[in-house]
This record gives structure tokens, C-alpha cells and sequence, in this order.
């Protein structure tokens, strides 16, 4: 239970970052969710990382960056897809994204406990975008099925961990 200005907050072990623990008295970030018809803290969803990510970075806050699409495993590791909407499209989305020497990432990584965050510029081209998300990792074949939106790939199988962001 977490007082929020005098209510009471609930933040059941499931929206917890994997182990995470608090004292009395620690100041924590979280969202609000609604469960079983009653609104409960998050820390553990991907929403909770875009909202994050939202306060952090100014070029998120203001527009000019969206976040296209955002997966996690909680505790361990982020990717996001971020997409330039701003008048010049030359604008590097990462460095906007993690700030001068890390500063917006490092603040957001601070919130959760460390958690790996890795941001790929947005790509017209499902290949092209699916090839930036697993890099550095070689792909030895690929098989567009455009009919049914999916994309096989076949990698060695000592990247089979790294591919899917596993240690």
C-alpha cells in the first residue's frame, strides 16, 4: 500500500518490477491502472516506461518524437520504436531519446532499477526495422509473408539468446 497524498494505493507483487522491494518512507514512481474495477499502481507494464520516458524527455513531451511501439520484460529489458515527427528529419530520434551523456535514459533507468532500455528509430520498411531491433545480430535468411503482416528470420543458433534480448 502506498500513500499518494493521503490515499492509499495498492500496488499488488504482479505490477512490481521482478524483485523489487521498498521501505517506509521511499518515494516511488508508478501508474495508474485500472484491475477488477479497482484502480491500482502499475510499475511492471510498458505504459509505465512511455509515461516515464514521457517526463524525461522533452523531445517526447512536446511532439516531436511519438513512441511507435514499446515491449518489455519487466526487470530486464525495454525496446522502444520512436519515430521523428518533427519538421526536420534528419534529427537523430536516439540521441534526442537518451540526452547529453545519458541523461534522460540514465533517469528513466534509475526508475527501474536498472532495466537495459533499447531505442530504435522507426522505419517504413518492416524488414528494415525489424533488422535495427535484433542488431547487432547476423540474419542468415529471411521470408517476408506481406499477406499476413509476418516476418521469419533464421539466425545462428548461439544468437538465438541475444536475438530475443535474453542475456
Amino acid at each position: 500500500v502506498v500513500d499518494s497524498n493521503g490515499i492509499d494505493i495498492n500496488i499488488y507483487k504482479k505490477n512490481l518490477i521482478p524483485k523489487e522491494f521498498f521501505k517506509i518512507g521511499d518515494k516511488i514512481r508508478f501508474c495508474l491502472i485500472e484491475q477488477d474495477g479497482r484502480y491500482v499502481g502499475d510499475r511492471s507494464s510498458e505504459n509505465f516506461v512511455c509515461e516515464l520516458l514521457k517526463e524525461e524527455v522533452p523531445s517526447i513531451k512536446n511532439g516531436d518524437i511519438s513512441i511507435v511501439s514499446c515491449s518489455r520484460i519487466p526487470g530486464f529489458r525495454t525496446k522502444l520504436i520512436v519515430k521523428n515527427n518533427s519538421k526536420n528529419q534528419k534529427t537523430d530520434v536516439v540521441r534526442l531519446c537518451v540526452g547529453n551523456k545519458g541523461s534522460y535514459i540514465k533517469n528513466v533507468q534509475k526508475n527501474l532499477n536498472g532495466e537495459f532500455i533499447d531505442i530504435i528509430p522507426f522505419e517504413e520498411d518492416p524488414a528494415k526495422m525489424l533488422l535495427k531491433a535484433i542488431s547487432p545480430v547476423n540474419v542468415s535468411k529471411m521470408i517476408i509473408d506481406e499477406d499476413n503482416k509476418i516476418i521469419r528470420i533464421a539466425i545462428d543458433s548461439d544468437h538465438i539468446s541475444q536475438t530475443i534480448g535474453k542475456n
